[in-house]
């Protein structure tokens, strides 16, 4: 039994800093809203005589927290059809100020303290990227995916309305256009490729000055390559048992598995 601990392993990021949860309200509504009755719940809503235009309070609602709806409707036959959500506790997230405003926290290069002083200057780009990515892949999806191009653009602008030159951005009038031909398939016939007819397409609807760079064809299912690459090498690997990175040797119980078997099956062949 070892007696010395170590560390095998390290998070060099915390994205929860930079974002916590806030109340939701739709546009048009706030806090100060008049609600003209509150509710433990959306089954004590029958007991009362709600006209269209009211809102409730709900105390409890779903995974918990306050909800606040809208009357729209007599005749709907659920909750749901006759009362519009127009606010939520905790029902959205808001990012931190510290994500930009670099004194907060101490981000940057010798910011808050000396260079070398005591701990390693702080750095929230990992945070950055994992919030942008979030926003991208999960949020703004499906029917909202053309809200991701407004923040990029919106975000674009504002850079340049802080800065008069930007030497990374650039408008340029140049167009990759991915062809999705749909599954990777082997059709009994042959039929013939479909990308002059998208490439015509492309050409009749696109503007006059922008130029078409390159079509790339891309299919759904991707075709499995039964095969793998080696340099015939005998990378060193963790020992558990040691407790460190050790080399592999001719006496290691590696050998017998990959990638260093095809080191062990092949190393006579350089030898004359």
């Amino acid at each position: 039994m070892r007696n010395v601990f170590f560390r095998s392993q390290s998070q060099a990021f915390d994205t929860t800093r930079y974002w916590a949860y806030t109340n939701w309200w739709m546009a048009d509504y706030s806090i100060d809203t008049r609600i003209t009755r509150e509710l433990l719940n959306v089954y004590n809503e029958e007991l009362y005589t709600i006209l269209v235009g009211d809102l409730i309070r709900i105390k409890e609602y779903g995974s918990g927290g306050w909800a606040v709806f809208e009357k729209v409707s007599d005749t709907a036959d659920t909750f749901l059809d006759r009362f519009m959500l127009v606010g939520r506790e905790n029902g959205t997230i808001q990012l931190s100020a510290s994500l930009y405003d670099t004194t907060i926290f101490g981000i940057g290069f010798d910011n808050t303290q000396a260079f070398d002083d005591t701990n390693y200057d702080l750095n929230n780009s990992a945070e950055m990227r994992n919030i942008f990515k979030a926003v991208k892949e999960d949020i703004f999806v499906s029917d909202y995916a053309v809200e991701w191009n407004n923040v990029f653009f919106a975000s674009m602008r504002y850079i340049l309305s802080e800065q008069t030159y930007v030497d990374w951005m650039f408008k340029t009038s140049f167009l990759n256009a991915t062809h999705n031909v749909g599954e990777l398939a082997s059709p009994p016939n042959y039929r013939n490729d479909n990308l002059s007819n998208y490439q015509d397409y492309i050409n009749e609807v696109k503007p006059y000055r922008t130029t078409v760079r390159e079509y790339v064809s891309r299919y759904n299912t991707p075709e499995a390559y039964g095969s793998a690459l080696t340099d015939f090498d005998l990378p060193a690997t963790y020992s558990k048992a040691d407790g460190k990175v050790v080399p592999i040797t001719a006496n290691r119980s590696e050998l017998d598995a990959y990638p260093w078997k095809w080191w062990t099956d092949n190393n006579s062949l350089f030898y004359c």
